[in-house]
């Protein structure tokens, strides 16, 4: 994706444009430029790339939760957007899920912040294997993750959670403890347009379900 190399890009661009410019005057004054090769030019265009990288490096680094190395909220506003776009382009379903993480608290009261950080990082990995590539996966907060996925039918969606709580259950066996995560989600266009309403939606058919897998 081209937003992963925009700062390069950027900086390239113009510091290019202004060697452009200044040759240009500069032939236009004099009638020939000085340097066939102007190595003071190369050497703005590898800084202001270098530079470029940097900002590419720590805009990719804002973007990012640093215990599961999942995209944050912060990209998701970013590229819920996009996932609009694509999902008029393709004629497909735009779905927001809600992911939460079952007795969360009981398990950080009773095992301790570090056990808790390695359940959460644990569930993220398996969420990821879960998706597509071209699917997103984020962690919203606490013991909250957000996905973004894109489907041809709906009926898919019961097929992709289940294939997630089957995983959970092997991944519980690691642990010796129960894993669960209760799973809400909501359609673009049917429950809402703006990604607050749809999380919202998907938020509370989460607690729905959380609540009818308590009661069950």
């Amino acid at each position: 994706m081209l937003y992963k190399f925009k700062g390069r890009i950027v900086a390239s661009s113009l510091v290019l444009l202004l060697l452009i410019f200044i040759r240009t005057a500069v032939w236009m004054k004099i009638g020939r430029v000085p340097h066939l090769i102007p190595i003071p030019g190369i050497i703005a265009l590898i800084i202001a790339w270098l530079l470029g990288r940097k900002y590419d490096e720590t805009f990719f680094l804002s973007m990012k939760d640093p215990l599961t190395g999942l995209n944050n909220r912060r990209y998701v506003h970013f590229i819920f957007p996009k996932f609009i776009k694509t999902a008029q382009r393709k004629k497909k379903k735009l779905v927001v899920f809600v992911y939460d993480v079952d007795e969360f608290k009981q398990i950080n009261d009773h095992y301790g912040h570090e056990y808790g950080d390695q359940i959460l990082l644990s569930v993220s990995k398996v969420l990821e294997s879960d998706i597509t590539k071209h699917d997103v996966i984020a962690r919203w907060g606490g013991d909250e993750f957000l996905g973004l996925s894109l489907f041809s039918d709906l009926h898919e969606i019961k097929a992709r959670i289940d294939s997630l709580q089957s995983k959970l259950k092997e991944l519980a066996k690691s642990f010796e403890k129960k894993i669960s995560v209760s799973v809400g989600y909501a359609v673009y266009g049917e429950d809402g347009k703006r990604l607050h309403d749809l999380i919202e939606k998907a938020d509370q058919n989460m607690y729905r379900n959380k609540h009818s897998r308590k009661t069950v």
